[in-house]
């Protein structure tokens, strides 16, 4: 896939995201990009100091620079004892789609959407509200991975945009811990955690392993 970044036409939209940062929605705008590299090439830049993110925080907001750029605050660091629910969902104008890793390797992508012709704009108090409100309209790019518990390196790098002049965007994220049971695993429940198992003798390793450390 050829990158190509928009370091002009963009600059406009980037200060009014800035603008509504200062208005309630917590949104830190800085030059940078994703870790060093990710397996297929998508998101390499300049490497800048990890956010530690706590498991069970509720939303965190991300903002990226562009496509096949990784998020300004990324990558996003945690370390759980659990399995953990990561769910992604844009919130500000429908169109952007991202690719979510994981340590460098990737998770998957968020859904393909329909993008704004025309970008309306709602404030939002307090900020976390917009992601509440955002993951109940399925016209923004949304998705939802799981990983095991263990140490954990997050970044989400633009593969769409809304509209070609834009430099970035904002989206959300959360990170749940899962109480995994063998029932979980059990008739093809296993399936439900994405590609986190490779069938259900593996689902169950897992609960037996956490029980174990228990």
């Amino acid at each position: 896939m050829k990158i190509t970044t928009r370091p002009n036409a963009g600059k406009f939209r980037k200060l009014l995201i800035a603008c509504a940062a200062s208005a309630g929605l917590v949104m830190t705008l800085g030059i940078g990009a994703a870790q060093a590299a990710t397996n297929d090439g998508v998101g390499i830049g300049t490497p800048h100091p990890a956010t530690n993110v706590t498991v069970d925080a509720g939303w965190q907001e991300f903002i990226t620079d562009g496509i096949g750029i990784g998020s300004t605050k990324g990558p996003w660091n945690f370390t759980s004892t659990t399995v953990v629910k990561i769910t992604v969902t844009d919130a500000f104008c429908h169109g952007d789609e991202f690719a979510v890793y994981d340590n460098n390797t990737l998770l998957g992508e968020t859904s393909k959407v329909v993008p704004d012709v025309v970008c309306s704009f709602r404030l939002y108090f307090p900020a976390s509200a917009r992601a509440d409100a955002a993951i109940l309209d399925h016209g923004y790019s949304q998705g939802t991975f799981f990983v095991a518990p263990g140490e954990h390196s997050l970044d989400f790098v633009n593969t769409v945009l809304w509209n070609a002049t834009a430099a970035g965007t904002g989206a959300y994220f959360r990170l749940d811990s899962v109480q995994l049971t063998k029932d979980d695993c059990k008739d093809g429940g296993w399936q439900n955690f994405g590609a986190l198992f490779s069938n259900q003798g593996s689902c169950v390793g897992l609960t037996q392993h956490l029980a174990a450390g228990s």
